[in-house]
Order: C-alpha cells, then sequence, then structure tokens
C-alpha cells in the first residue's frame, strides 16, 4: 500500500456522531413517552406524576435538538 492510497481517517466520513447520538436518544425517549402514555397507572410512589411521560418528553426534544443542530451546523464535508 503507497502513500497515495491512505486517506486520513476523517476524510470519507460526513456524518456527525451527534445526529447518531442524538437520533438514539429521540428514539428511546419515544419508547418510554409510550410506556409513559399506555403503562400501567402505578404512580403511588411518584405522588401522581408520570415521570416516564415526562421524561420520554424531554428526552424526545434533546435528542431532536441536537440532532437537528448536528444536521444544520453546515460543518459536514462534502463527498469527493
Amino acid at each position: 500500500m503507497s502513500q497515495q492510497d491512505m486517506q486520513p481517517s476523517s476524510e470519507g466520513h460526513q456524518m456527525s456522531i451527534a445526529l447518531i447520538i442524538g437520533g438514539t436518544i429521540a428514539l428511546i425517549g419515544v419508547i418510554i413517552l409510550l410506556y409513559g402514555l399506555f403503562g400501567g397507572a402505578s404512580y403511588s410512589m411518584s405522588e401522581g406524576i408520570n415521570f416516564n411521560l415526562w421524561w420520554g418528553l424531554g428526552m424526545v426534544i434533546f435528542g431532536l435538538l441536537m440532532s437537528a443542530g448536528s444536521y444544520f451546523s453546515g460543518k459536514r464535508t462534502t463527498g469527493k
């Protein structure tokens, strides 16, 4: 393998890791949100607050903001 064939590891990558992490957090948030909506109503320990619903909603919002910020940041490179 010659020096011409070698390229820095970041040259071929176009997607930010924040996009993947944000999407994963949003997906987990949707699962928790759905469990909060349709799960059993065992909220006696939490004084009637549906923590699954609120944490799921918060995770969805955070994940979407993180993904959108990464997508629209403009720091991606264009493919050759």
